[in-house]
């Protein structure tokens, strides 16, 4: 029978190993959101920072893209009424872009 400090020696291997798989599948997510997200802004004539008008949430500033997910959900500001970006961002489906207006452009 295998003694309990062997059995947490290969414990700690397969953690070391998920933590490893963990970092490069981060890795590749990030990378493959940031080519989608440059193929949005070229499919819809965007950028970062800029103003956009939608007919269903209004107009929302383009924040970026989310990395959390393997989707590349497109992180946005909605605008007050002054015209300045909320500080909390949503994330919207590129399709949600349909018919965008660019309208503006804000610095960060």
């Amino acid at each position: 029978m295998r003694k309990l400090e062997e059995i947490a020696k290969d414990i700690k291997e397969i953690d070391e190993k998920i933590y490893t798989l963990k970092e490069q599948r981060q890795t590749l997510v990030k990378e493959s959101n940031e080519r989608a997200f440059a193929d949005f802004c070229e499919k819809y004539g965007v950028k970062k920072g800029d103003v956009v008008h939608t007919d269903r949430y209004g107009d929302v500033m383009i924040d970026g893209v989310d990395n959390t997910w393997y989707c590349a959900w497109i992180k946005v500001r909605k605008i007050k009424k002054n015209g300045e970006p909320y500080s909390v961002c949503n994330t919207l489906s590129p399709s949600r872009f349909e018919g965008c207006k660019v309208i503006g452009h804000k610095e960060d």
